[in-house]
């Protein structure tokens, strides 16, 4: 069948008109960001300043530690788990955006018709009872993006996208801060055992002392029996402190992504002490860090997909129109299929306009809006969150450093008092009572230096997370 240039053309025309139109069609512009009123930045800190870059847990400088995080990164299982949903997204952005292209189809058929003889419709004398039909072809439809609907939709899908890329990240800063908060928690238990195991071989030489003296008369049963019921109480705090070593090995173990076998063993590598002066972040960071959070970026995202959809949902309550066309051959003999005479070419276009649907379209757009403004409020509510969690992490990192200092303080005092009282009880100058107590304070004090090591470390890793992570010079402005 031969086909009319000029009423092809005419038949095409509108749909070039409609693909115009289309082209320049675009959905509603994103609406801005709430604009909080944050500081210029945040109060300097007394102390050594450091740089911090992506990789700022190097900032503690203790390369068992690196090698745990680089670990916990390779192998740990929500990392991994994030990373599909990131995939996921992917594919599903990229399934979302096939829309917004012509779909194309081929197919072939072959039929055997055998007509009835008593129908209600007679054929004319002569015609065959038995017809065959074949046909091949291929069929091609698009629907015009006239109001943005298709462009919506992928952007809301990309958006999504995004919106999985900063859960991993938030996911990721989370881990690093736990193991580094893991690692410094099991270097303070090593040294509280240090700590402890000091204090029991002091207490059993004591009791060497002691019963020697009880033996020669000089010493009384009384200060023999104190000493034992010490050294059983440093005895306690030892299984104490290894039932919670055990908890925190296991607990880092797991963050690292470590076989359940593994996990049982914990065999989780040391670096050298933690002795050393306070570290802190740099003073005087400009607030613009706290909008680099992985969760402000993840409601950013999640806005913004939010703004996209009421722009997919506003453009179903307009026509939509639709282009068809298709091209191949149809002959009653196969011998005849793919002659000139049997190409068969059919062009649509279709329109159709929602009319009435008991309000579903218009309840579909106050939805989408509401569900924008929801969106909106989670954004704003991040942001003051984070803003007072930095808040409180810069007076928690300040506190942490100067409870350090006073609790080396206190320890060096009452080491040198304990000596002292040593010293007189040697002399005859006081009870062995005395000297526990000055021992036990001691050791208490110990302790607690070690703890509030922990803690500081713990403050200035609490104020990089709230910060988001690591920055470099042009991000601080410097």
């Amino acid at each position: 069948m031969a086909t009319d240039p000029m009423r092809l053309g005419r038949a095409l025309l509108p749909a070039a008109l409609l693909s115009l139109l289309a082209a320049c069609a675009t959905p509603g512009a994103t609406p801005p960001r709430p604009v909080i009123d944050l500081p210029l930045a945040w109060p300097a800190q007394e102390g050594a300043e450091v740089p911090l870059d992506a990789h700022w847990w190097r900032l503690f400088e203790d390369p068992a530690l690196d090698a745990l995080v680089d670990e916990a990164l390779a192998a740990n299982g929500d990392l991994a788990i994030a990373a599909e949903r990131i995939e996921q997204a992917r594919l599903q952005a990229g399934i979302v955006d096939t829309d917004r292209y012509p779909s194309v189809s081929g197919g072939a058929s072959s039929t055997r018709n055998r007509r009835s003889l008593e129908g209600s419709v007679q054929q004319p004398a002569g015609t065959p009872r038995i017809q065959n039909t074949h046909q091949i072809g291929i069929e091609a439809s698009y629907e015009l993006d006239l109001w943005g609907r298709y462009r919506a939709a992928s952007e809301a899908a990309r958006a999504d996208l995004l919106a999985t890329q900063w859960a991993r990240e938030g996911i990721r800063l989370s881990l690093i801060a736990n193991v580094i908060d893991s690692y410094h928690a099991l270097r303070a238990a090593d040294a509280s055992k240090l700590a402890l195991q000091r204090t029991l071989a002091g207490r059993d030489d004591a009791l060497d002392l002691l019963a020697r003296r009880v033996q020669a008369g000089t010493a009384s049963e009384f200060d023999l029996n104190q000493t034992r019921a010490e050294r059983v109480a440093v005895i306690t705090q030892q299984a104490a402190l290894d039932s919670d070593t055990a908890a925190v090995e296991a607990r880092l173990a797991t963050l690292l992504g470590r076989s359940p076998r593994a996990i049982l063993q914990a065999d989780i590598q040391r670096g050298r002490g933690i002795e050393r002066l306070p570290l802190q972040v740099p003073a005087g960071l400009p607030s613009e860090l706290l909008l680099r959070r992985p969760d402000l970026r993840l409601a950013e995202a999640r806005l913004a997909a939010a703004d996209a959809r009421i722009v997919e949902a506003r453009a179903l309550l307009y026509p939509s129109i639709s282009l068809t066309a298709a091209f191949g051959q149809e002959s009653a003999t196969l011998s005849k299929l793919l002659t000139s005479g049997a190409n068969v070419i059919n062009l649509g276009l279709g329109l159709t306009q929602p009319i009435w649907n008991a309000g579903r379209l218009q309840k579909n757009v106050a939805l989408t809006e509401s569900q924008r403004r929801e969106q909106l409020l989670a954004y704003d509510q991040a942001l003051r969150a984070a803003f007072g969690d930095v808040q409180t992490a810069v007076a928690a990192q300040g506190a942490a450093t100067r409870i350090l200092e006073s609790e080396r303080m206190r320890a060096d005092i009452l080491r040198d008092t304990a000596r002292q009282a040593g010293l007189r009880f040697d002399a005859g100058l006081t009870s062995r009572l005395e000297v526990l107590d000055a021992e036990r304070n001691l050791l208490q004090a110990e302790l607690a230096a070690i703890n509030a090591e922990a803690a500081q470390r713990t403050a200035v890793t609490s104020l990089v997370r709230a910060l988001g992570g690591g920055w470099d010079a042009a991000a601080t402005g410097n």
